[in-house]
């Protein structure tokens, strides 16, 4: 099965879309995974804290604790953020610029497919223009060597009837 131009453009369409949805989702996941770092994070200093007031530490003293871990932690998960967001942005905006891109190509190609099929129905009128004069010349000499045929027939026919004519008249004589 052949596909056509306009086909195989969507096809490719598709294609490259799905590859950038497919680049776009990995980078979100790259991003909810440092969110979910942090969440694992603050989740594991609530339930730290808990058993240390269950253990009878003062509220000082686990603060300090906390305060330490999340400054030790949090900033390289918030860098991690802050850097996924940037390449998430850059991805969708490199997307957006290839997306239009092939949207034009694409439109000057169907505009180029466009005046191909308009030349080649404008050589196919002529061709069928060539061929109805050709067909119409065929016709008229036929038609001539028809007649041409008849003369020589009757030429013939009339020297046949003479010659007869003779020959009685030499035989009669």
């Amino acid at each position: 099965m052949f596909l056509t131009f306009h086909q195989s453009f969507d096809i490719l369409f598709l294609q490259n879309h799905l590859y950038f949805h497919h680049h776009l989702l990995l980078k979100y996941k790259m991003y909810f995974s440092q969110i979910k770092k942090i969440y694992d994070l603050v989740l594991k200093n609530q339930k730290y804290s808990l058993t240390q007031y269950k253990e009878g530490a003062s509220t000082r003293q686990i603060t300090k604790l906390i305060e330490n871990d999340f400054k030790l932690n949090m900033d390289v998960s918030l860098n991690e953020i802050e850097i996924e967001k940037k390449e998430l942005e850059l991805s969708k905006e490199k997307f957006k610029e290839e997306k239009s891109q092939f949207e034009s190509y694409k439109e000057l190609e169907l505009t180029r497919i466009k005046h191909a099929n308009e030349i080649i129905e404008s050589e196919k009128n002529q061709f069928e223009k060539y061929k109805e004069v050709t067909n119409r010349k065929i016709e008229l000499e036929n038609k001539n060597l028809q007649q041409k045929c008849d003369k020589l027939k009757d030429i013939i026919n009339k020297f046949n009837s003479s010659f007869k004519e003779s020959i009685k008249d030499e035989n009669g004589v």
